[in-house]
Formats: structure tokens, C-alpha cells, sequence
């Protein structure tokens, strides 16, 4: 369980660091042209928060039928031994939904924090050249 909550908190900090990081000649042409940095940040934690919820959507049934595969891959020759019923509670889906968003969010910070500390002139020198 704990290997694949760090799998996915790599993929979705790595995916909002790229994300982020590849637009900072976009994110420093709307500094300069007077986006404040907490509307800059808005809109990049709403962008963010909106890929996600697409993300939870595809995700949560897409994982729910891989489960079940599982399970069934696993009973096959079986039968007869042991027998497992899949179960998975509401609470874990909503547990699920809240620790992708919330990590979503937080994976955010450290490219924010590069995107604040770039030089506007230098950002928009190197893509004059």
C-alpha cells in the first residue's frame, strides 16, 4: 500500500513540477504585464485542481475495475480452496479523492516558489533569443 501512495505521490508531484516549470516564459510575460502573483497563483492552483478532478474521476473507476481483475485473476483455480469477496468502502474512495488533492496542491509549492524567485528580465531576454 505504502509503495503505491509514494509511486503516486511522485507522479502527481513530478506532473505539476513539469507542468509549472514549462511555462514560466508564459507565467513571467503575465508578471510583467501586471497579473499579480496571487491571481497567478490562482489560476495555476485552479488549472491544477481541475486536472486532478479529471484525474480522480477517470481514475477512481478505471482502479475499481483493475481491483477487480485482480481478484478475479487471483481466484481462478481456486474456487474450490478459498474464496475472497472484494470490498471497498465509501470511505476509501473519499480517503483516496482528498490525499490526491491535497498532495496535488502541496506539490505545487516548490514550483510556485521558482516561478516568484525568476527575473523577469532574464526569463523574457532568454526567449527573445
Amino acid at each position: 500500500l505504502m509503495m503505491g501512495v509514494t509511486l503516486g505521490v511522485a507522479i502527481i508531484f513530478n506532473g505539476v513540477t513539469i507542468n509549472v516549470l514549462q511555462r514560466t516564459r508564459e507565467m513571467a510575460v503575465m508578471r510583467a504585464i501586471g497579473l499579480g502573483d496571487f491571481a497567478l497563483v490562482n489560476m495555476i492552483s485552479l488549472e491544477n485542481f481541475i486536472i486532478g478532478v479529471v484525474g480522480v474521476i477517470g481514475g477512481i473507476p478505471l482502479g475499481e475495475w483493475v481491483a477487480r481483475l485482480f481478484m478475479e485473476a487471483s481466484q481462478r483455480g481456486a474456487e474450490d480452496v478459498f474464496s475472497i469477496v472484494l470490498t471497498i468502502l465509501p470511505r476509501s474512495y473519499i480517503i483516496a479523492v482528498v490525499v490526491a488533492l491535497v498532495v496535488l496542491l502541496i506539490s505545487q509549492i516548490p514550483a510556485l516558489l521558482q516561478v516568484y524567485r525568476q527575473n523577469l528580465a532574464t526569463v523574457t531576454k532568454e526567449w527573445s533569443e
